[in-house]
């Protein structure tokens, strides 16, 4: 296994060459969402590399559909790095999914009202994912252009 691909607990030297690499977090992977089909995969794909992100696919990090060799009926996680979420975000907007199961399914209000938590301004912007204890799911970090406030939420926006 590459220096480069393993976890801070793998070796006792893990820390020195995470310490070594300026850009190790910005390479860490997060999940953007998985697939349940290769008509899916292939749409995940193709919207990726338009917008030229890196992806891996699978446990295997497959970085294309047809180097994918895990069960797509299971769910196949597709991850992106760190500094490429925002990006990926975007790009997988309109994604939607053909062959995701019923138990899978959210549901999005497309009305929900993105606003600063202190002066309820709506111009923020999004700054980076911050690692979270225990690898629970990541935090967002905002800030406000408005009145400089910055923030951290788990990215689920509410009404009001």
């Amino acid at each position: 296994m590459a220096a480069s691909a393993r976890k801070a607990g793998d070796s006792a030297n893990a820390g020195d060459l995470d310490a070594a690499d300026p850009y190790a977090e910005d390479r860490e992977l997060f999940e953007i969402c998985a697939v349940w089909s290769l008509r899916d995969a292939l749409q995940v794909q193709s919207m990726l590399d338009v917008a030229g992100i890196p992806f891996f696919m699978g446990e295997e990090k497959a970085t294309g559909v047809d180097s994918v060799t895990s069960n797509c009926s299971q769910g196949v996680s597709v991850q992106v790095m760190r500094i490429g979420w925002p990006w990926a975000v975007r790009a997988l907007k309109h994604y939607e999914p053909k062959d995701e199961p019923a138990s899978e399914k959210q549901e999005w209000d497309e009305d929900v009202d993105v606003r600063c938590p202190r002066y309820r301004s709506k111009d923020i912007l999004f700054e980076e994912l911050v690692e979270t204890p225990n690898s629970a799911s990541p935090k967002y970090k905002w800030t406000c252009s408005a009145c400089g406030h910055e923030w951290q939420d788990d990215g689920v926006a509410t009404k009001g």
